[in-house]
């Protein structure tokens, strides 16, 4: 669900299973995507995620949080992480088809970035920092999203989170006329880059499917 009141935004491995933070406090309705970055970090190092990002069903049942969830017509083994908000209401779970498709969009990113960095003959350790943008980065574990491979491996303090950047760019715009000069001259030296016509972005796609080691 998107981050509004209800929503987990921060999951924490305890060593018998997860607390979540919920925003507005109250009882959890569903999770966000800051709090799938933190359960795909937190489940791989607790090892309730394989590599493939698959359940380790002995250790998910051990810890008594294991359940099912039928999916176009099947049962898929999923994982509880609240209790129901409410008398009726369905638990908060996490399903296997749910990590397969968090791993698909962060493989996207991955590669993508895997990609440029290649093509401009960098590495991650070379690069002076990392720019954040966006509401969502805001909230996300930077930690977490490091570790499963979303981030590149920089040190936490190369990395500045700047928040809506398009407005604040927009409102640079407007008021100076040499911010826009600046712009035009990034805007000539930048040079497009067709993924799919580079070499190595198929197999970067499928590492990025993995979970590395947390």
């Amino acid at each position: 669900m998107r981050a509004a009141l209800g929503a987990i935004e921060r999951i924490a491995w305890t060593g018998e299973g997860f607390r979540c933070e919920v925003i507005g406090g109250g009882p959890a309705r569903g999770l966000c995507g800051s709090a799938v970055i933190d359960f795909l970090a937190q489940g791989r190092r607790a090892g309730l995620l394989d590599e493939y990002g698959r359940f380790n069903r002995r250790r998910v049942e051990e810890l008594g949080l294991a359940t099912e969830e039928i999916q176009r017509g099947r049962p898929v083994l999923a994982c509880r992480l609240a209790p129901p908000a409410s008398e009726g209401a369905p638990a908060v779970v996490i399903t296997e088809a749910d990590v397969a498709e968090a791993l698909k969009a962060k493989a996207a990113f991955q590669s993508g970035m895997a990609t440029l960095l290649d093509a401009a003959g960098l590495r991650p350790v070379d690069l002076d920092g990392v720019v954040l943008a966006g509401g969502f980065a805001r909230h996300i574990h930077l930690g977490n999203a490091i570790a499963i491979g979303l981030l590149p491996g920089v040190p936490l303090e190369r990395i500045e989170v700047i928040g809506n950047s398009s407005l604040a760019g927009a409102y640079l715009a407007l008021g100076s006329v040499g911010v826009r000069r600046v712009w035009e001259r990034l805007l000539e030296a930048a040079e497009p880059v067709e993924l799919n016509l580079c070499s190595g972005f198929e197999s970067a796609f499928v590492d990025g499917l993995m979970l590395p080691e947390c």
